[in-house]
C-alpha cells in the first residue's frame, strides 16, 4: 500500500472511529488527512515526472522538490486549470484540458478549503457525512488522476504546480 493509500484509509477510519457521537477532532483530522492524500499524490507525481530514474541522488532531488510546493500557489493554479483553460502562458503546453484533470484541480481547491475550515475554523461543526464526502472526493480525485496522468495536460499541470507562477509559463 502506498503512502497516499495509507492516508486515505486513515481518513476513512477517523471518520468512522466513533460509532454514535463522532468527536470533532476525529472528523477534522479526517478532512485534513484526505487533503494531504491528494496533496502528496500530486507533489509525488510532479517530483517523479521532473526527476526520473533511480538512486540516492535522484531520491534526494525528488525529496527536495516535494518540499518546494506552496499550498496557496497550488490552489491558485488549480483554480485556473479547473476552469475551462489554464493560464494563458500554459495553454500551448497544456493543450486541451481533460474533464478528469479539471475534476482533480477542482477537487484540490475544494478539499484544501475544507482542510482550512477543519484545521482553523473552530466554530465549524463537522458531521460524519460531511467528512465522508471530503474523503470520497479525495479518493475520486486520486482515481481521476490515475486516468489522466501522462497526458499532455497533466504533465503541464505538474510542472505548473511547482513553478508557482500563474503569469509565466514555458517560453
Amino acid at each position: 500500500m502506498s503512502f497516499v493509500d495509507d492516508l486515505l484509509t486513515q481518513a476513512e477510519h477517523l471518520t468512522d472511529w466513533d460509532e454514535t457521537r463522532p468527536k470533532q477532532a476525529n472528523l477534522r483530522r479526517s478532512v485534513s488527512t484526505a487533503y494531504y492524500a491528494l496533496f502528496h499524490q500530486l507533489t509525488d507525481a510532479s517530483a517523479s515526472f521532473l526527476v526520473s530514474g533511480s538512486g540516492p541522488g535522484r531520491d534526494a532531488l525528488r525529496k527536495a522538490l516535494r518540499r518546494a510546493f506552496a499550498h496557496t500557489d497550488m490552489m491558485k493554479l488549480s483554480k485556473s486549470f479547473a476552469g475551462r483553460a489554464p493560464p494563458n502562458a500554459w495553454k500551448s503546453a497544456a493543450g486541451s484540458i481533460s474533464n478528469d484533470l479539471k475534476f482533480v484541480a477542482d477537487a484540490f481547491v475544494e478539499i484544501q478549503q475544507a482542510r482550512h475550515e477543519a484545521d482553523y475554523d473552530h466554530t465549524r461543526k463537522w458531521t460524519k457525512q460531511q467528512a465522508r464526502e471530503v474523503v470520497m472526493r479525495a479518493r475520486a480525485a486520486i482515481d481521476a488522476w490515475e486516468r489522466v496522468k501522462g497526458g499532455q495536460d497533466a504533465c503541464a499541470y505538474l510542472v505548473a504546480l511547482l513553478t508557482n507562477k500563474l503569469s509565466k509559463g514555458p517560453s
